[in-house]
């Protein structure tokens, strides 16, 4: 079988040609558009294709990005862009350039891989659906009752990345993003694959928040905002004015279960809440004894530094074991490993000392979507 490698500078334009003719009917360069930081030379080491007789027949393209998890430091590789020529298909040919992206982005310090889709090839690595993800479906009554005195909106535009950045650091879970992830929502527009604005919340004057917000509706005639950061007040107060700029539609507003201050003022509102795993993707797990060793200094602001130093994790094959407070709970299979990391909407939160630690929560892709 052909050896993935990394391309060469002359084959970025048959990787542009292949995505294009797969996911765009041959809709010229939409895919490097649409994710410049993927797809420019600073990011070539991390493409990976198989080529034969000269002819490019696979691709997958990764972007390493610094996460913290409640203000720990950790790595993860966002994963897409996977595409085969039709005429190669059923060689292994996406797999293995998939796995060769996963064994660069383990050796680059990534804990886990963040897929952008759910398909068997991914099912077969162990991808998982994880996390919990929050959905607030916000019409007209609940956003008058959380409506704020003094709210503002402003596009933004890119003299405004630094004040989008603050807003953005905020959360104690993220994605570190360097300039070229928000030059690139300038550039191409797009924000978790959708078409979306990116407004500035302004209190008073002073920026509080932001919210990117679909052009157009996504499901039921509804917006989403697909990603929002800055103070819970101002982002909740400010949701009629995103209602209003588009129209008045509902809309709805995407986050992680471990926002809780946004969660309580939508609570107030008495918006229409769902749970559901992070479906926007799967996730991937690479190293889960390097993760909870990294995450230690979480476990200890939540029950000191003793308990934390109790918390670890091992693996034997596919059996992994999460350790805390002298107690041990042992799962089969990356699949269940992810969900008793990341949580699931299904899955009941551990007890004990374990229930102390586990799970963690999971960064929110938004901008950082490939």
């Amino acid at each position: 079988m052909t050896t993935p490698r990394h391309p060469t500078p002359d084959e970025m334009d048959a990787i542009a040609e292949l995505n294009d003719r797969v996911f765009f009917n041959g809709k010229e360069r939409e895919m490097f558009r649409r994710w410049p930081a993927a797809f420019c030379e600073e990011n070539r080491h991390n493409l990976f294709v198989c080529v034969e007789d000269g002819r490019l027949l696979s691709h997958v393209a990764i972007n390493v990005r610094d996460v913290l998890i409640e203000g720990c430091a950790t790595r993860v590789a966002c994963l897409g862009s996977v595409c085969t020529d039709p005429a190669a298909r059923g060689r292994g040919l996406a797999t293995a350039c998939v796995e060769a992206a996963c064994d660069q982005a383990h050796g680059e310090g990534c804990d886990f891989v963040l897929i952008s889709g759910a398909l068997p090839i991914y099912r077969r690595l162990g991808a998982a659906d994880c996390g919990v993800k929050l959905t607030a479906a916000i019409d007209g009554g609940a956003a008058e009752r959380l409506a704020r005195p003094g709210i503002a909106l402003v596009a933004a535009t890119p003299e405004d990345i630094p004040i989008l950045a603050a807003l953005h650091s905020q959360s104690p879970t993220r994605f570190v993003r360097p300039r070229e992830d928000w030059d690139g929502y300038f550039s191409s527009g797009m924000s978790l694959n959708r078409y979306a604005t990116l407004w500035r919340i302004q209190q008073d004057g002073h920026d509080a928040a932001y919210a990117f917000l679909t052009h157009e509706p996504i499901t039921d005639g509804m917006h989403d905002v697909i990603e929002c950061g800055g103070e819970a007040g101002a982002l909740a107060g400010g949701l009629e004015a995103l209602r209003q700029a588009c129209g008045g539609a509902t809309i709805r507003l995407h986050f992680g279960i471990h926002e809780t201050a946004l969660l309580e003022r939508l609570q107030q509102g008495g918006a229409a809440l769902t749970r559901t795993h992070h479906d926007f993707g799967t996730t991937l797990l690479l190293d889960v004894p390097r993760m909870v060793t990294r995450l230690r200094p979480a476990f200890a602001m939540r029950a000191g530094l003793a308990f934390a130093r109790s918390v670890s994790a091992e693996t034997d094959g596919e059996r992994f074991t999460f350790n805390a407070g002298g107690e041990s709970h042992t799962v089969e299979g990356k699949v269940a490993a992810a969900q008793f990391l990341f949580g699931h909407p299904e899955a009941p939160r551990p007890e004990g000392p374990l229930g102390e630690a586990f799970p963690v929560p999971q960064p929110w892709y938004g901008l950082n979507y490939l």
